[in-house]
């Protein structure tokens, strides 16, 4: 019984970090040639990503003209991930145990 209720959770987990991976491996490979190639990571990242992106964008570098180098922007991308991979495994768990399945 108990394992059923973390099968849900876990697959859909799962399916979102290989979504990441595929979108950062996406990323790295076409960064130089590809300047879209990030908008895909910025959708996985919903809504951190976005909040991200918009805090640097309208105040970080035009009041402070700084800019961060794109090792800083992955590893604050990862840590969106690990987030929302922790949001969907909780909420997914939630769901199902208030299904009963």
């Amino acid at each position: 019984m108990l394992k059923h209720k973390f099968f849900l959770p876990s697959i859909l987990s799962i399916i979102y970090v290989l979504l990441c991976i595929m979108a950062f491996s996406f990323y790295i490979a076409r960064h130089e040639t590809d300047k879209f190639s990030a908008m895909f990571i910025g959708i996985l990242t919903m809504p951190w990503g976005l909040l991200e992106a918009l805090f640097h964008d309208f105040i970080l570098a035009p009041m402070f003209n700084y800019t961060f180098s794109p090792v800083v922007k992955n590893i604050s991308l990862v840590v969106w991930v690990i987030i929302n991979t922790v949001l969907i495994f909780f909420f997914a768990y939630k769901t199902s145990k208030q299904e009963g399945v």
